[in-house]
């Protein structure tokens, strides 16, 4: 059981797991609502998240990675300098300290799959895409983790440098067995007797909330598993980044980046996605979405039942942190999409400066990275915690 596994397991019992099956309490918040809901029957209120880190080089200066396109044709643009650009916050324009074409920063990257059951026959096809990404993708000094979520949020591999073990850790992720089937992806949330809700797949296994239980209210702990247990059924998207965010990125230096491969719809998540947007800034992370739904018959795309919600929430978290959203059909396969992200993620700018107002209240600040030249496109996060350095 590896460090990074037990804060996952920790934070189950310390009240940021999400909610168990069995709870009385109100159903999850509007997506954009910032403020964390509390079940009817919880005596105190979750901690708060405190912030970790900042997008920071040091206590003073604001660090800023993005790319940037030609707007008719989508072509990224390389070889610009400090000068081509203009940046601003709250509004007002900020001192240039640093600038640099960062092609070869060490990556800290997190994979997320959704394996609820709407994604069961395109499984076969994520594995296979993001084995080839994974490979092509990791270089000296590049680490990556892999979570999946459907019912749980099971965290497959912690961080690693080994292309070979994200593939087999690939390998063994499963679609969600429905009521009653294993937890995260089958193995009862990564330990005997631990899991999902449902019975985790393991003697002593079962939903939260119960004795015994994967990592339920009442059960949890050594035998609770890495699985987060909340209700039967649902995708606990929102849950899966806020996670990956926090336990996960925010305490790690360097380029970060999350990638989802989902459908874009999420049920029952314990956070909204207004927290999820939130946690991802506050570990500095970049989301890239890859909107992945099967329409019916094996063939996939937009879903007409959704009504674009699912896509659209995808590209919100995505733009608001400074990534994209892909979406596969037919003339856009889920090959070209991880070619995409990864062309992209190794044509980055990064710029820093020292803002003009120096006070460090925590509060949120929108940025904007402008290109002077009108025909190029500048795709970087909307904003920043201004967030006291740890130990200042």
């Amino acid at each position: 059981m590896t460090r990074r596994s037990c804060a996952i397991a920790l934070a189950a019992l310390l009240g940021r797991s999400l909610p168990r099956a069995g709870q009385n309490g109100p159903g999850p918040a509007s997506p954009d609502t910032v403020a964390r809901p509390r079940p009817a029957e919880e005596a105190a209120p979750p901690p708060t998240v405190q912030p970790k880190t900042a997008i920071r080089v040091n206590v003073e200066l604001v660090n800023v990675l993005f790319s940037v396109r030609k707007k008719q044709s989508g072509e990224l643009v390389p070889n610009l300098t400090k000068d081509d650009f203009t940046v601003l916050e709250d509004g007002k324009e900020q001192t240039v300290s640093q600038f640099s074409r960062d092609t070869n920063l060490p990556l800290k990257l997190g994979l997320l799959i959704d394996v609820s059951r709407s994604q069961t026959r395109l499984m076969g096809d994520e594995r296979d895409a993001a084995s080839k990404f994974i490979s092509s993708v990791l270089r000296p000094k590049d680490e990556a983790f892999l979570l999946s979520f459907g019912r749980d949020t099971t965290l497959e591999q912690d961080f690693t440098e080994s292309a070979p073990a994200m593939e087999a850790a690939l390998k063994r992720v499963k679609v969600d067995a429905g009521e009653g089937g294993g937890g995260g992806s089958g193995r009862g949330g990564g330990y005997p007797g631990g899991g999902g809700g449902g019975g985790g797949g393991w003697p002593g296994g079962g939903g939260g909330g119960w004795p015994g239980g994967g990592g339920g209210r009442r059960g949890g702990g050594r035998q609770g598993g890495q699985g987060q247990s909340t209700h039967h059924g649902g995708t606990k998207l929102y849950d899966a980044i806020y996670l990956a965010s926090d336990e996960e990125l925010s305490h790690k230096p360097g380029r970060k980046a999350l990638l989802l491969i989902t459908d874009g719809n999420d049920r029952g998540s314990y956070y909204t996605r207004g927290q999820a947007i939130e946690a991802a800034q506050r570990a500095d992370a970049i989301i890239y979405s890859i909107y992945y739904a099967d329409t019916g018959e094996g063939r996939f795309g937009q879903r007409a039942d959704d009504g674009g919600a699912g896509l659209a929430g995808l590209r919100r978290m995505s733009e608001e942190t400074g990534g994209r959203a892909f979406t596969v059909d037919k003339k856009h396969p889920l090959q070209q999409a991880f070619t995409d992200i990864q062309e992209e993620m190794r044509s980055q700018y990064a710029v820093a400066w020292k803002p003009a107002n120096a006070e460090r209240n925590g509060e949120y600040r929108e940025i904007e990275v402008r290109a002077k030249n009108a025909d190029y496109a500048v795709q970087a996060r909307k904003g920043y915690y201004a967030t006291t350095a740890k130990g200042s």
